[in-house]
């Protein structure tokens, strides 16, 4: 056919006959979508432009027939599809974007299922400004393909017009001089899925505009980026393989944020060109360490690297750096993994005064579970108060994390396990922290001081003693007229209905809301132990606690002056080293089912916090002795005391009627007939089913 110009032959042809060009003298272009040249015998005699797949220049360069070609370049294609825009939003139907089909396979990409995927793999250049706008999917022969790749030497004509490449929500790698030498590409809008920007790819392009490259992109290889006019760019620290030379010659940097440790060691970057007023945005911590080096060094290093932000602003005090990428799912809730808010100057600054602290921030449709306020995350931010909300489990507060910040008061979850140094000194407005941990977070230095004048740090009373003796050797901070140690106090709570305990410092039960009684003295021929409510006690008073809510938090009111309490036969446990009631002369442990100290036959350990009842010289010392003068309001088919009225109770109940355990009559009489029976497992039961 004399007058075919051009012919498009795709990856999918399988067989090729030896003259099918026979007698095309008018052909000009061919696009040849196959890796291994075709065998032909016959050629047009006047040579044609050929177009084949990226990396197989060079051999048909070498094929019979196939080498007489004009000019042979990367540029073929499977699909045709129009998607270049002008900047008004007209589609330029005659600037054809071609696509090569990758695979057949179905796949599910972000939750939308395709037949299977393609690549961009040839571009024509846009007749005047304009934009690609890289689909998500391309269809064809009624098939629908994710687009999530760019070849390598897409564009293969010289453009004369201005072009913005924007990145289709699928695309994952961009390959290797993709868009290089490209001057007129002016812009590029990047995706939150991509993955790898090859080599070379926007060589000496001409973009304009800040880069954030998203959290989940693994590579950005040599020469990625040289001689553009990039203004800013954000490096995540995802980015595994980073290009020694990948930002040299941008000329207009005035920021880089890197948020990556490790490129502070080597000395083999190349920043040639960038000018050294660029401020260099690194981890925290991480500062002097870029400093001395030899490339980094030269440009403004400061503190303030991050992953993403909240809603992808650029103003924002909410900067965000991913700790573990690895997926949970807690409380019934997946995330993507956990992550950590981060400081930036950006949150002095700005003089925002508030900041609310939630259990995840969001990115690319993904939650990441927020379990760490990072070092200096507010060091400074003397205006700005944090609110918590949707109880966040965070699991470390990092050293000067609200140091000098407004912070006025925070409940520590029991999630946290780490408080830096400094955590929260200097912070002039805070009235009070409340550490809900059951065991003793991680702290090897101050991490209170300098606060407001009435500050108090409480903790789990029965990990007073440990705190103590830590903090005790903390001194004063400035103008404190205190010692942190006088700051420290206990507070209460627990999910029984009564509790035998310990507190290692004085306590005004009555300011603290909780009742509180000594043992003062024994009946033993009745087995009856007397109880004395006590308005306030001493630091180490054993003592029987109720009237209280449960799984309230009391804090603990320190009284003015402590009276004498009179005899006591409890003994309270203020050391960390477990106590063997069994093994104490005399010792009963406090059986809260029953209102019931009981002599152990076994092992039976209390620990710091604790209590228990001790009778000296005695002949015989009885297996139990009943509590009077402690009656507890419980609820009602609660038989066993743990909170909950169900089917255990039934079992508790039964055994009571049957002689096997000692529950007290006060929770087994469920209809209050004076008789414990077998109405009384109907009258529970009947509660159960409600």
């Amino acid at each position: 056919n004399a007058a075919l110009q051009e012919v498009k032959i795709p990856g999918s042809v399988s067989e090729f006959d030896a003259d099918a060009f026979g007698n095309a003298s008018g052909l000009q272009r061919i696009f040849i979508n196959i890796t291994t040249p075709p065998t032909i015998t016959i050629f047009p005699a006047t040579p044609a432009n050929l177009y084949v797949p990226y990396g197989f220049v060079s051999n048909y360069k070498s094929a019979a027939f196939w080498k007489n070609c004009v000019n042979i370049q990367d540029g073929s294609y499977d699909v045709p599809e129009a998607c270049t825009k002008t900047v008004s939003g007209t589609l330029l139907n005659d600037v054809r974007s071609g696509f090569t089909i990758t695979s057949t396979a179905a796949t599910t990409i972000n939750g939308t299922t395709y037949d299977g995927t393609m690549k961009l793999s040839s571009q024509q250049a846009p007749t005047e400004a304009a934009t690609l706008k890289i689909p998500a999917s391309v269809s064809h022969d009624s098939k629908t393909y994710a687009v999530t790749e760019i070849d390598g030497k897409v564009i293969y004509e010289t453009m004369s017009y201005p072009l913005t490449v924007a990145l289709g929500e699928n695309i994952k790698s961009i390959g290797n001089m993709a868009f290089n030498n490209q001057p007129y590409i002016t812009g590029l809008t990047l995706n939150k899925n991509l993955q790898k920007i090859g080599s070379y790819a926007f060589y000496n392009c001409g973009i304009e505009n800040r880069l954030e490259l998203p959290y989940g992109i693994k590579y950005v290889q040599t020469s990625s980026f040289v001689g553009n006019k990039i203004p800013a760019i954000k490096i995540p620290s995802s980015v595994t393989n980073l290009g020694y030379d990948a930002l040299k010659g941008n000329k207009q940097l005035t920021e880089i944020v890197l948020n990556n440790a490790q490129s502070a060691a080597s000395e083999s970057w190349v920043l040639t060109g960038i000018p050294i007023s660029c401020t260099l945005y690194v981890p925290t911590g991480t500062v002097q360490q870029y400093k001395n080096n030899s490339k980094w060094g030269t440009l403004n290093v400061k503190a303030g690297a991050y992953d993403f932000t909240y809603q992808d602003k650029i103003s924002t005090i909410y900067h965000v750096t991913v700790t573990d990428p690895t997926p949970l799912v807690v409380d019934g809730v997946s995330y993507a993994g956990k992550a950590k808010y981060v400081y930036h100057p950006y949150i002095v600054s700005s003089g925002v005064t508030g900041f609310t602290v939630d259990r995840y921030e969001d990115f690319n449709n993904q939650k990441y579970l927020i379990t760490e306020f990072g070092d200096s995350l507010f060091y400074g931010a003397s205006k700005l108060n944090v609110t918590v909300r949707n109880n966040p489990l965070i699991e470390r507060i990092g050293a000067y994390s609200f140091y000098g910040s407004g912070l006025t008061s925070m409940e520590i979850p029991s999630t946290c396990t780490e408080i830096g140094k400094y955590a929260f000194v200097n912070a002039r407005n805070l009235n009070e922290l409340v550490l809900l941990s059951n065991s003793v977070p991680t702290f090897s230095d101050a991490f209170y001081g300098a606060n407001n004048t009435g500050f108090k740090c409480y903790v789990n009373w029965a990990h007073y003693a440990s705190y103590k003796s830590k903090i005790n050797n903390w001194t004063a901070f400035g103008a404190d007229s205190d010692l942190p140690i006088d700051r420290l106090n206990a507070y209460f709570s627990s999910n029984n209905s009564a509790e035998a305990i310990c507190i290692a410092h004085p306590v005004d039960w009555d300011a603290s809301g909780v009742e509180a009684y000594t043992v003062n003295q024994v009946n033993v021929s009745k087995t009856i132990a007397y109880t004395q409510k006590q308005s306030a006690t001493p630091a180490g008073t054993g003592l029987l606690v109720k009237g209280y809510k449960k799984g309230d938090v009391y804090k603990l009111v320190r009284p003015t002056d402590t009276s004498t309490i009179g005899n006591n036969l409890l003994v309270g446990v203020t050391s960390s080293i477990l106590t063997n009631v069994k093994n104490v002369t005399g010792g009963y442990i406090f059986d809260l089912p029953t209102l019931t100290f009981i002599r152990p036959t076994t092992d039976m350990y209390v620990g710091a916090g604790s209590a228990y009842l001790k009778l000296n010289n005695l002949l015989q010392y009885p297996t139990s002795l009943t509590v009077s003068g402690f009656e507890v309001e419980s609820l009602t088919g609660d038989v066993n005391g743990d909170g909950v009225v169900n089917v255990s109770d039934v079992t508790a109940l039964v055994n009571r009627i049957l002689g096997d355990t000692t529950y007290s009559d006060a929770v087994c009489d469920i209809n209050a007939d004076g008789v414990i029976n077998v109405s009384d497992v109907t009258a529970l039961v009947n509660i159960i089913l409600g």
